[in-house]
């Protein structure tokens, strides 16, 4: 990347997230860094972890967002968003 990402925890994310969950969540930070960092005309990357966030069936769980305002393969769209949730 060229700049460092932009970080933003929203609720008890040390509290409530335990490790294994971590573990699968730093893994997923790591695949969305390493994608947004291939992308062209990357400046800007936002990451957010954010707890506790309900599932549709309304299990509390974690999400990991992470977005880039690079452009794609071809030149066109700008802005990608990676979303990952777990059960916590």
């Amino acid at each position: 990347l060229g700049a460092a990402p932009s970080t933003h925890f929203r609720g008890p994310v040390d509290a409530r997230v335990p490790d294994r969950v971590a573990d699968r969540l730093l893994t997923a930070l790591r695949e969305a860094l390493a994608a947004a960092s291939a992308r062209p005309d990357v400046s800007r990357v936002e990451v957010t972890v954010e707890t506790p966030v309900p599932s549709p069936e309304g299990r509390d769980g974690v999400r990991l967002r992470v977005a880039d305002d690079g452009t794609d393969a071809g030149g066109g769209e700008r802005g990608t968003t990676v979303t990952w949730w777990a059960p916590l």
